[in-house]
């Protein structure tokens, strides 16, 4: 698992004008922070960190929603 992309502070995932905090669950906008629920925080850091190739809806079921309870593919088109 990547912990960055080129060009970003440790711990954080940043593309365009979006820093992923990583360490602190946090997505910011031009260093501002946004509102995320923490399964739409994690599904969104899943698929910045598996970039450039395409994911399936298992895949993130499986690693979003592996040990949570919930119905994991209503969850996931709630969460995109």
């Amino acid at each position: 698992m990547r912990d960055e992309i080129a060009g970003s502070a440790p711990g954080s995932l940043a593309f365009d004008a979006f820093t992923l905090d990583v360490t602190h669950s946090m997505l910011l906008r031009d260093q501002q922070p946004l509102s995320l629920r923490r399964q739409s925080f994690d599904v969104l850091r899943y698929l910045v960190e598996a970039r450039g190739r395409v994911v399936s809806n298992d895949e993130l079921v499986e690693a979003v929603w592996a040990t949570r309870p919930a119905q994991p593919h209503i969850s996931v088109t709630q969460c995109i």
